[in-house]
């Protein structure tokens, strides 16, 4: 094969590498689109909201652990993100991101600010134990 040829698939893997690293979307996390969705997750048996920003550089590195735990917990939990600037009817007490806020049958049972993994993961099992 040419250089060319050789960069050409080089420059192709590289992008799809990229796009696998850095692609923090995930079909097991819902966006919240509006107040009313907002509010329709909140009643589900329980749900996981994240509130962030597409700015907030500890939501972004974050993102791909929240979909790790949404697939883990798939059928148990649902998970949701809500985008303070999208949405922000539903964000007025929000002040630190990364927050996270976790609602069983409706009532907030756990909350804290941070992008820690080990505390949300606690929170759900605990949970779910009860």
């Amino acid at each position: 094969m040419t250089n060319q040829k050789y960069r050409t698939r080089f420059s192709i893997l590289l992008f799809l590498l990229f796009i696998t690293v850095f692609n923090t979307s995930s079909a097991d996390v819902h966006e919240i689109q509006s107040s009313d969705d907002y509010f329709d997750f909140m009643g589900r048996e329980l749900v996981v909201f994240t509130f962030s920003a597409p700015w907030c550089g500890p939501c972004r590195q974050f993102s791909p652990q929240l979909s790790g735990l949404a697939t883990k917990y798939s059928g148990q939990v649902d998970f949701a993100t809500v985008d303070i600037e999208n949405v922000p009817t539903v964000a007025t007490n929000i002040a630190e991101l990364p927050t996270i806020l976790v609602f069983k049958n409706g009532s907030r049972v756990a909350g804290f600010v941070g992008a820690d993994i080990q505390r949300l993961h606690a929170a759900i099992r605990k949970q779910l134990e009860e």
